[in-house]
């Protein structure tokens, strides 16, 4: 990787310390660090290669882990790799007992300005709602050999349509005399399906209380960082090799109109970044944290939010994380 491939003048760096900010969608030194990275088109080019491999490698080292995992503790497969068939039912299970609180509002005769939902309507919600609740729920429990320990997700998602079902079945009591002349069978079969789903809400629950020390979400959550952690280290490591490749006159240039954007940064506002952090590496890496944590999310979106909240930073788990290693 030579000099005469790269796009190195003196005042790019005073020029990108300029425009440098934090965004909504990328911190300060990702944004550096992908510009710096651009001067040097082949090096460029090999960290992208490099960023571009990090996901279908985690990937593929998630799905080598939890087959592994599953193989050692059957019990977590439900956690860890669900059928795709379950979860489906379980979101549209889901999906139905969300409407079963709408007998609750009826009942208590509450609404939205002058919109009361009327008990006899609000019973057929609840009965069709709970009976597509319990249904594709109770579906998703089958075969309960290959299933493993249901998971937290299932569990929840029983309790949620118990307690909308039969809070809806006692709330509309309290607005009987409004009641039409089918409004009984609607309520019964409402009834039906909040005794169901609490016999297979309890059901699960002692299951998952029975097996003691079960593989919980938590535990998936901590695997699946650790996965992308391995990636990110190994991926680091290549860039420093790549970066050792480029003649060291270029790296010089590099380097220092780099240090004259982070001396315009600092200028401007000195708490904006640390400068000796990003100089501690070549450039390339400052910006992979960011990577992982989209990959992080596009592999578990709900995962990945969590562990960004727990992180508390502004960005990212793993940027918060790299931020927080000086």
């Amino acid at each position: 990787m030579s000099a005469a491939d790269s796009d190195i003048t003196d005042g790019r760096g005073q020029a990108l310390g300029a425009i440098a900010r934090n965004s909504a969608d990328h911190p300060i030194e990702a944004f550096i660090d992908r510009e710096v990275v651009s001067w040097h088109p082949p090096y460029a080019r090999k960290v992208a290669a490099l960023r571009a491999a990090m996901e279908p490698e985690a990937r593929a080292r998630w799905e080598s882990t939890v087959a592994e995992k599953i193989r050692s503790n059957p019990g977590a497969r439900d956690e860890l790799a669900p059928s795709p068939w379950r979860n489906s039912l379980r979101v549209i299970g889901v999906v139905a007992a969300a409407a079963t609180p709408a007998g609750i509002l009826a009942g208590l005769g509450l609404g939205r300005g002058s919109t009361v939902l009327d008990p006899a309507t609000g019973a057929v919600v609840i009965a069709v709602a709970g009976t597509i609740a319990v249904g594709a729920l109770g579906g998703s429990l089958v075969r309960p050999a290959r299933m493993g320990i249901p998971s937290r997700f299932a569990a929840g998602a029983l309790w949620i349509a118990t307690v909308g079902t039969l809070g809806s079945v006692v709330a509309l009591q309290l607005r009987r005399s409004q009641w039409a002349d089918d409004t009984f069978a609607w309520w019964c079969v409402a009834v039906a399906a909040g005794v169901l789903a609490l016999a297979l809400a309890v059901g699960v629950s002692r299951r998952r209380t029975a097996a003691g020390d079960r593989f919980t979400d938590r535990d998936a959550d901590h695997l699946r960082r650790g996965v992308l952690q391995s990636v990110l280290d190994e991926t680091e490591g290549a860039i420093v090799d790549a970066w050792g490749r480029v003649d060291a006159a270029t790296r010089a240039s590099i380097e220092r109109e780099r240090d004259t954007a982070l001396d315009s940064v600092l200028e401007r506002d000195p708490s904006a970044i640390d400068a000796a952090w990003m100089r501690a590496v070549p450039p390339g890496i400052r910006g992979l944290p960011h990577a992982v944590d989209e990959i992080h999310s596009s592999m578990h979106l709900g995962a990945a939010q969590l562990a960004d909240r727990e992180a508390g930073g502004r960005y990212g788990h793993f940027v918060t994380m790299a931020r927080r290693e000086h």
